[in-house]
């Protein structure tokens, strides 16, 4: 097969391969890798704070590390599919275009989607009255949007371009999300890091789930309706159904985006007094100073506070 083709494949090697692997690999991570991974990598006080985590937050400590991984992979092989593309990714916009990298990716994420969903049913559903409140609805129903997002490239590959876009900015936000929730849970809470971390979060969230999905979604929208007019209707419908788990997706960011701008203005003001009143107190008097607010909560804890729980694995 070569490398890329303008016609979808009738079986596509990734789907037999890549998806069963990624799917047995997230659930071995999870049972018995990141506890041992963790172990070993971890040092100081995050290692003393990791051993108290509870039953609960350990398993969310591990769904949040198969996150993060499923982030990392997602995002580094849709930059290497738009690094290798011909042109014909971006002139082939809405129209069937298979590219193994873009394939492979999104085969990866429902090998992970196949362990984030009946995890988080079994403690939305089955575990409800223990854990009430842990896992939002919401979540779940925004990650189902995606699966069928993801199922309807697998089975057609429809609309490759604006599912890269999406899928990449949306995943490269969490690069900083899920380590900002981690650091959180192991007690590193106004630490540079997760200062930095928090502030990171908030400007990719605004650049890429905003800035650039808005940019996309306006000219999914124009090719949409040149596509409407040219094709037949059962393609419409299924250039159609894409377009509507893309802005589905898209309000959903701009939704969270009063509270992500909210964040973000008082988290700076505080960081920034925070530096005013570091160069004017001593260290030691300023570390003590109990009053100090830390200005990466103000920040990424009101993107989060959309409905999202701090323990678990993001969007």
């Amino acid at each position: 097969m070569s490398d890329s083709s303008d016609v979808a494949p009738r079986y596509a090697w990734p789907l037999v391969s890549v998806y069963p692997i990624a799917t047995v690999s997230f659930w071995f991570l999870y049972h018995i890798g990141w506890a041992h991974i963790s172990r070993r990598l971890l040092r100081g006080r995050a290692k003393q704070a990791h051993g108290r985590l509870s039953s609960l937050s350990d398993r969310f400590w591990r769904a949040n590390c198969n996150s993060c991984l499923h982030a990392v992979l997602v995002v580094c092989l849709l930059l290497i599919m738009f690094a290798t593309d011909d042109g014909r990714l971006w002139s082939r916009r809405v129209e069937p275009y298979y590219t193994p990298f873009g394939y492979s990716a999104i085969c990866v994420s429902l090998g992970y989607f196949s362990f984030a969903i009946p995890w988080q049913h079994r403690i939305l559903c089955c575990e409800r009255r223990e854990h009430k409140g842990a896992i939002q609805p919401a979540l779940v129903v925004h990650h189902l949007v995606v699966v069928a997002a993801a199922l309807l490239y697998v089975l057609s590959c429809y609309c490759a371009l604006y599912g890269a876009v999406a899928f990449a900015c949306m995943e490269f936000t969490n690069w900083f999300f899920v380590p900002w929730t981690m650091l959180e849970m192991l007690g590193l809470d106004g630490t540079t890091l997760h200062q930095a971390t928090g502030v990171l979060l908030v400007l990719t969230y605004l650049v890429f789930r905003i800035g650039i999905c808005t940019w996309q979604g306006v000219r999914f929208s124009v090719d949409l309706a040149a596509f409407v007019e040219a094709q037949p209707a059962e393609e419409v419908a299924l250039v159609a159904l894409a377009f509507a788990c893309y802005m589905f997706a898209l309000l959903l960011s701009w939704a969270w985006l009063g509270r992500v701008f909210t964040g973000l203005r008082d988290g700076l003001r505080v960081i920034l007094s925070q530096r005013r009143a570091s160069r004017a107190v001593r260290p030691e008097v300023a570390q003590d100073d109990a009053s100090a607010t830390d200005g990466a909560v103000h920040i990424a804890s009101n993107f989060q506070s959309v409905g999202e729980m701090r323990a678990k694995p993001p969007f």
